[in-house]
Protein backbone atom coordinates (compact mmCIF):
# COMPACT_ATOMS: atom_id res chain seq x y z
CA UNK A 1 0.00 0.00 0.00
CA UNK A 2 1.81 3.23 -1.12
CA UNK A 3 1.67 6.53 0.82
CA UNK A 4 0.36 9.44 -0.52
CA UNK A 5 1.30 13.05 0.60
CA UNK A 6 0.16 15.97 -0.56
CA UNK A 7 1.71 19.62 -0.22
CA UNK A 8 0.17 22.28 -1.60
CA UNK A 9 1.33 26.04 -2.33
CA UNK A 10 -1.01 28.89 -2.47
CA UNK A 11 0.52 32.00 -4.06
CA UNK A 12 -1.62 35.18 -4.06
CA UNK A 13 -1.23 37.82 -6.02
CA UNK A 14 -1.12 40.33 -3.75
CA UNK A 15 1.24 38.68 -1.11
CA UNK A 16 4.25 36.23 -3.47
CA UNK A 17 7.11 38.49 -2.57
CA UNK A 18 9.45 40.74 -3.76
CA UNK A 19 11.65 37.81 -5.34
CA UNK A 20 9.07 36.89 -7.66
CA UNK A 21 8.08 40.76 -8.40
CA UNK A 22 11.76 41.69 -9.48
CA UNK A 23 11.73 38.37 -11.55
CA UNK A 24 8.40 39.25 -12.81
CA UNK A 25 9.81 43.02 -14.25
CA UNK A 26 13.29 41.80 -15.34
CA UNK A 27 12.73 38.25 -16.71
CA UNK A 28 11.03 39.34 -19.74
CA UNK A 29 13.04 41.54 -22.04
CA UNK A 30 10.45 43.73 -22.80
CA UNK A 31 10.55 45.93 -19.14
CA UNK A 32 12.99 48.05 -20.76
CA UNK A 33 10.40 48.98 -23.58
CA UNK A 34 7.71 49.30 -21.06
CA UNK A 35 9.20 51.98 -19.30
CA UNK A 36 9.51 54.06 -22.39
CA UNK A 37 5.55 53.16 -22.68
CA UNK A 38 6.13 50.56 -25.47
CA UNK A 39 3.95 47.83 -25.19
CA UNK A 40 5.11 44.10 -26.77
CA UNK A 41 2.32 42.16 -27.70
CA UNK A 42 0.89 39.23 -25.57
CA UNK A 43 2.75 36.47 -27.38
CA UNK A 44 0.71 33.43 -25.22
CA UNK A 45 -2.65 35.62 -24.65
CA UNK A 46 -3.30 36.20 -28.55
CA UNK A 47 -4.43 32.61 -30.00
CA UNK A 48 -3.16 33.36 -33.29
CA UNK A 49 0.57 34.50 -31.79
CA UNK A 50 0.64 31.33 -29.49
CA UNK A 51 1.63 29.09 -31.51
CA UNK A 52 4.54 30.58 -33.56
CA UNK A 53 5.56 31.52 -30.38
CA UNK A 54 6.10 28.32 -28.77
CA UNK A 55 7.42 27.23 -32.25
CA UNK A 56 9.80 29.56 -32.20
CA UNK A 57 10.71 28.71 -28.30
CA UNK A 58 11.38 24.92 -29.38
CA UNK A 59 13.24 26.02 -32.75
CA UNK A 60 15.77 27.86 -29.98
CA UNK A 61 16.72 24.50 -28.29
CA UNK A 62 17.79 22.81 -31.34
CA UNK A 63 21.53 24.52 -31.15
CA UNK A 64 22.05 21.52 -28.57
CA UNK A 65 20.89 18.46 -30.82
CA UNK A 66 22.80 20.13 -34.02
CA UNK A 67 26.16 20.16 -31.75
CA UNK A 68 25.90 16.53 -30.54
CA UNK A 69 25.28 15.43 -33.97
CA UNK A 70 28.45 17.13 -35.16
CA UNK A 71 30.40 15.64 -32.48
CA UNK A 72 28.39 12.12 -33.43
CA UNK A 73 30.02 12.66 -37.00
CA UNK A 74 33.42 13.58 -36.26
CA UNK A 75 33.87 10.44 -34.05
CA UNK A 76 32.81 8.42 -37.04
CA UNK A 77 36.63 7.08 -38.22
CA UNK A 78 37.45 8.14 -42.03
CA UNK A 79 38.73 4.52 -42.40
CA UNK A 80 35.76 3.54 -42.51
CA UNK A 81 34.28 5.91 -45.71
CA UNK A 82 37.71 4.99 -47.13
CA UNK A 83 37.27 1.08 -46.79
CA UNK A 84 33.39 1.81 -48.23
CA UNK A 85 35.10 3.56 -50.86
CA UNK A 86 37.23 1.27 -51.98
CA UNK A 87 34.90 -1.94 -51.81
CA UNK A 88 33.15 0.01 -54.21
CA UNK A 89 30.36 1.97 -51.94
CA UNK A 90 28.79 4.91 -53.20
CA UNK A 91 27.60 7.78 -51.60
CA UNK A 92 24.15 6.62 -50.47
CA UNK A 93 25.83 3.20 -49.63
CA UNK A 94 28.51 4.68 -47.06
CA UNK A 95 25.75 6.76 -45.56
CA UNK A 96 23.10 3.60 -44.96
CA UNK A 97 26.02 0.91 -43.99
CA UNK A 98 28.67 3.38 -42.59
CA UNK A 99 26.96 6.96 -40.90
CA UNK A 100 23.74 5.62 -39.94
CA UNK A 101 25.25 2.52 -37.68
CA UNK A 102 28.14 4.70 -36.23
CA UNK A 103 25.65 7.09 -35.46
CA UNK A 104 23.17 5.15 -33.93
CA UNK A 105 23.57 6.11 -29.88
CA UNK A 106 23.77 9.54 -30.84
CA UNK A 107 20.43 9.35 -32.39
CA UNK A 108 19.22 7.14 -29.69
CA UNK A 109 20.15 9.76 -27.07
CA UNK A 110 18.78 12.38 -29.08
CA UNK A 111 15.50 11.07 -29.65
CA UNK A 112 15.31 10.26 -26.30
CA UNK A 113 16.21 14.03 -25.17
CA UNK A 114 13.47 15.19 -27.75
CA UNK A 115 11.05 13.19 -26.62
CA UNK A 116 11.63 14.99 -22.71
CA UNK A 117 11.81 18.19 -24.45
CA UNK A 118 8.20 17.38 -25.63
CA UNK A 119 6.96 16.79 -22.95
CA UNK A 120 8.02 19.82 -21.05
CA UNK A 121 6.64 21.91 -23.59
CA UNK A 122 3.57 21.66 -22.07
CA UNK A 123 5.25 23.45 -18.88
CA UNK A 124 6.24 26.16 -21.00
CA UNK A 125 2.88 26.79 -22.35
CA UNK A 126 1.34 26.34 -18.82
CA UNK A 127 3.33 28.74 -17.26
CA UNK A 128 3.22 31.11 -19.57
CA UNK A 129 -0.37 31.65 -20.78
CA UNK A 130 -2.55 34.92 -18.77
CA UNK A 131 -3.42 33.27 -15.18
CA UNK A 132 -7.62 33.91 -15.07
CA UNK A 133 -7.47 33.28 -11.34
CA UNK A 134 -6.01 34.71 -8.06
CA UNK A 135 -4.69 31.70 -6.26
CA UNK A 136 -2.65 29.20 -7.83
CA UNK A 137 -2.16 25.55 -6.56
CA UNK A 138 0.82 23.20 -7.12
CA UNK A 139 -0.09 19.83 -5.66
CA UNK A 140 3.05 17.15 -5.27
CA UNK A 141 1.68 13.72 -4.86
CA UNK A 142 4.29 11.25 -3.87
Amino acid sequence: MGSGMGLETVCHQDSCGLVREVACMYANGHRPLYLLGIHGPGWLAIPELAKPALILMGVWTIGGTIVIFLAGLQDIPAQLYEAAMIDGAGVLARVRHVTLPMLSPVIFFNVIIGLIGGFQIFTQAFMKKPRRSHVYRLRVVK
